[in-house]
């Protein structure tokens, strides 16, 4: 599992969130049993060298020093010779053994070539045990870009199958999961959780929070925080 997250100031620097999530794998693989087998599997690839200028961690990974050229940013190789390069890294490194979970957040101040470089990921037809899981925010981002990069996605990744077992019909998907506000009792739910005291105790000071917050499930908990910071909310021993 390996996640990063957005923000409108890496905007005008493209890749560093993925890169971030990607030095974030390489560091669990140095700590697995399967090093030497990924090595050994990413030595063959010609795209070692790209690696390397593009993620800090792979250097170490990859278990010797390696010529750094130029910054992802200035690279004449490209972003398609990217989209090439990141798909071979996580088709070396995902297997049914270990499968890889990649959760990007907040992507609504993702740059437009980070989206590019993620579109590939999840259309590409060789990919196997990779699981790409994004979050957005669905006011903050245009409607444009998000039929752009994600709805139009479906309709590319329906034509295409996992490489070697597609005679099981096994297709590539994706899904769009629609989460909205929490309702009052959800939110009784949480809070009395987190109090732990009946609903029937928590249900007016649930009320309270679900006013201020609309039911958005992080205010919710940030409320819920600062009350016990601020010392405006202690539980009895």
């Amino acid at each position: 599992f390996c996640e990063a997250k957005f923000d409108q100031i890496s905007t005008n620097n493209p890749y560093s969130s993925i890169m971030e999530a990607c030095n974030q794998l390489c560091q669990i693989i140095q700590h697995s049993g399967d090093l030497e087998e990924i090595r050994n599997n990413l030595l063959q690839k010609p795209e070692t060298q790209l690696l390397s200028q593009l993620m800090v961690g792979f250097v170490d990974l990859y278990g010797a020093p390696l010529h750094r050229q130029k910054s992802a940013r200035r690279m004449s190789s490209g972003l398609s010779r990217i989209k090439v390069v990141l798909r071979s890294f996580f088709n070396c490194i995902c297997s049914a053994g270990k499968p890889v979970i990649l959760f990007l957040n907040d992507l609504q101040w993702a740059d437009e070539n980070s989206l590019q470089i993620i579109r590939a990921l999840i259309t590409d037809p060789n990919a196997k045990h990779l699981l790409v899981v994004c979050t957005y925010s669905e006011e903050r981002l245009d409607q444009e870009i998000i039929e752009k990069y994600l709805l139009n996605m479906a309709e590319d990744t329906s034509k295409a199958s996992f490489s070697g077992i597609s005679s099981f019909g096994f297709n590539i998907g994706v899904v769009d999961i629609y989460l909205s506000n929490l309702n009052i009792h959800t939110v009784n739910d949480i809070v009395s959780e987190l109090c732990e005291k009946d609903k029937a105790e928590t249900l007016e000071l649930a009320s309270n929070i679900h006013r201020a917050t609309n039911g958005n499930p992080y205010f919710v908990l940030q409320h819920m925080d600062l009350l016990f910071r601020e010392g405006l909310l202690k539980i009895n021993e």
